[in-house]
């Protein structure tokens, strides 16, 4: 800004850093900045005026390679798809009634009867009972 000629641009000139927020990966960065020296007039250099000049400019970029795209897709956006997706939630709570009314049943139901002879199923002491031998 102080320096005539030179005409910053923020888009070629800032740096950035663009950071997954679930994971805290870095998707891709750009680190710049420029080195000045400030030269004063001196009668060794005639010809060079007193001003500020750039030494190096520095431009260190990168981005996610395909072995980032892959674990962001499996263990990032694929979870949270299926975490914030209201079918996979409606899915959930079917499947999770589905168990609990099975579990439910299976410790509260009723001794079955045979409707057609009348015979009642025996499980467990009364069958054992049942089939001992007695001499």
């Amino acid at each position: 800004m102080w320096i005539s000629g030179l005409n910053p641009n923020k888009t070629i000139h800032n740096s950035f850093v663009d950071v997954e927020p679930v994971s805290g990966l870095t998707t891709m960065f750009s680190i710049r900045y420029q080195f000045n020296i400030k030269v004063n007039a001196n009668k060794y250099w005639d010809q060079v005026r007193t001003g500020v000049y750039p030494v190096f400019w520095v431009d260190d970029s990168g981005n996610c390679l395909s072995e980032c795209d892959t674990f962001l897709s499996y263990y990032v956006k694929i979870p949270y798809f299926i975490i914030y997706n209201k079918v996979s939630w409606v899915i959930f709570f079917i499947f999770s009634a589905f168990v609990f009314s099975n579990i439910i049943f299976l410790f509260y139901r009723d001794e079955i009867v045979l409707e057609e002879e009348g015979i009642p199923i025996i499980g467990g002491a009364a069958l054992r009972h049942f089939l001992t031998v007695k001499l």
